[in-house]
């Protein structure tokens, strides 16, 4: 963290591990809006199992992605939220 910038394995740590990686993630409109949607298989294809996700409400959604110094950087957390369930 000398550079002032927060990678994964800088965070990771303090926010978890990768569960459900958001892979091919859109970029956003002149307006900083994004929509997008994704369905995961449980316990498929490397994805957590539902005993896994059971305390999802314990966790939270990092994404990642930054431009810095001109360069793209997909390991820059640059947004954190957390999960409500209904």
């Amino acid at each position: 963290m000398k550079d002032g910038i927060i990678t994964i394995p800088e965070g990771a740590p303090f926010y978890g591990e990768v569960l459900l990686p958001l892979d091919d993630f859109p970029t956003a409109d002149e307006n900083g809006n994004i929509s997008y949607e994704r369905t995961f298989k449980l316990g498929e294809n490397g994805n957590p199992t539902k005993e896994e996700l059971a305390n999802i409400e314990k966790r939270v959604i990092v994404l990642h992605g930054l431009n810095n110094d001109g360069s793209y950087v997909a390991t820059i957390p640059v947004a954190c939220g957390e999960f409500s369930i209904f």
